[in-house]
């Protein structure tokens, strides 16, 4: 390689990431989309802090029909909202950029990976909604049992009228009792079945995330070492120009020091002559 051949191969270096930039209305639109993303998952955060304490309360003291009415509001508007960016992630995952854009690919990768966190947290509070519901079900049937036991007659008490109308009355408070326990019994079973059917949607939801984060990854992982590669490569040019320039130096000096050597010869051999 000649010296002329460095400077030319070092003018010509690869362009680096950040000399690719997209369209500015482009960039714009990019980043409204990123923004529009961003706040969303604040809103999903926001509201699964809030589903989380609803779900705290379940089987306390303070759980009553209104609660569980806002923890099953709460759940279900979270969830849509998930499902519904969900498009403007993978739109925003899907943008045209140039494969070297390391800058806007970090940045639907940031978007993706807190919507993701987002919606796992979420996916985790629901699943332990559910098992709060579960739990309460199965203490209510064993309840309700417990009170048909209690209500059933015994042979030697069916001869006292007195006890008899006694009986009758608690079995009709007893079969009040039991109908309204099985009536939250079914209410509950339904808010599971809706709790878990909707896990089961987002579920798919996260997977996917999932492999667009590993994807958007791989490409940021490509795009640095194709960068310390052509850093790598250049600073190598660099270090090639500087050494043929100091090979150049060093050849002249002894191109100098063999004329000044040769006209040294050639006076003391033209004074011989003359003299």
């Amino acid at each position: 390689m000649s010296f002329q051949d460095l400077e030319r191969g070092l003018g010509e270096r690869a362009p680096l990431a950040r000399d690719i930039a997209i369209n500015p209305d482009e960039d714009l639109q990019f980043k409204a989309l990123a923004r529009s993303i961003s706040v969303q998952v604040q809103k999903v955060s926001a509201n699964t802090a809030a589903i989380a304490k609803f779900v705290d309360l379940l089987g306390s003291a303070k759980d009553n029909t209104t609660l569980r009415n806002r923890l099953h509001d709460l759940t279900e508007s979270t969830r849509e909202v998930l499902k519904g960016s969900t498009g403007d992630v993978k739109r925003l995952n899907e943008w045209k950029l140039s494969p070297s854009d390391r800058n806007h690919r970090q940045e639907q990768q940031k978007v993706a990976s807190d919507f993701q966190r987002a919606l796992e947290t979420f996916q985790s509070v629901s699943r332990r909604s559910a098992e709060r519901q579960r739990l309460f079900v199965e203490r209510a049937k064993a309840s309700v049992e417990a009170t048909e036991d209690r209500g059933a007659l015994p042979d030697e008490a069916a001869s006292s009228g007195q006890l008899l109308e006694l009986q009758e009355t608690q079995q009709q408070i007893n079969n009040a009792d039991v109908d309204f326990q099985e009536q939250l019994i079914q209410e509950r079973e339904g808010e599971i079945a809706q709790i878990e059917q909707g896990i089961t949607e987002l579920n798919q939801i996260f997977k996917d995330l999932g492999q667009i984060v590993g994807e958007q990854q791989s490409m940021i992982d490509n795009i640095e070492t194709n960068v310390i590669s052509v850093v790598r490569d250049t600073r190598g040019a660099s270090d090639q120009l500087t050494q043929a320039h100091a090979y150049q130096r060093k050849a002249g000096r002894r191109m100098f020091c063999l004329l000044l050597v040769f006209l040294l010869v050639l006076t003391i051999v033209l004074l011989a002559v003359l003299l």
